[in-house]
């Protein structure tokens, strides 16, 4: 079994990739909920990536921005799984190794009803939260 479909083990973590525009250090929540919020490239699910496959600043770096524009959060598996989501692996050609996504957060359940998009936006929040703890400002001085 390639490492790409190892099941994803509660104990390892996962990262998301956060526009700087999103993240306010000195806030309570320096993560705003917006960092967790679909797009239309989300049709499967908002995107995160296996850390155990993927690093901070190699994440950063694939980005059409310069990684200076972004930060990572580091979310622990079994804290996504705890809030009644789940990961399901989603690897695709010329995506970086590790891409995960969350399906319950999806761009088409967002734009369906105003029902769907507060159960996201909540989603969103509880995310953020969970991503506040753990973000990495300085990573490109790490091993990519």
């Amino acid at each position: 079994m390639g490492h790409e479909e190892t099941p994803i083990d509660p104990e390892e973590y996962v990262l998301r990739r956060i526009h700087k525009s999103n993240y306010k250090r000195l806030l309570p929540i320096p993560v705003a909920t917006a960092a967790f919020r679909p797009n239309d490239n989300d049709d499967d699910g908002i995107s995160l990536y296996r850390e155990c496959m993927t690093s901070p600043a190699t994440l950063a770096s694939s980005a059409r921005k310069p990684a200076s524009e972004y930060v990572i959060a580091r979310i622990k598996v079994a804290d996504v799984l705890g809030l009644g989501l789940s990961l399901k692996l989603s690897e695709s050609t010329g995506d970086l190794p590790g891409h995960v996504v969350i399906p319950e957060v999806n761009w088409g359940g967002y734009n369906s009803n105003a029902r769907e998009k507060e159960k996201m936006k909540e989603i969103g929040k509880n995310l953020a939260e969970l991503a506040s703890k753990d973000v990495l400002t300085d990573f490109t001085a790490q091993e990519q």
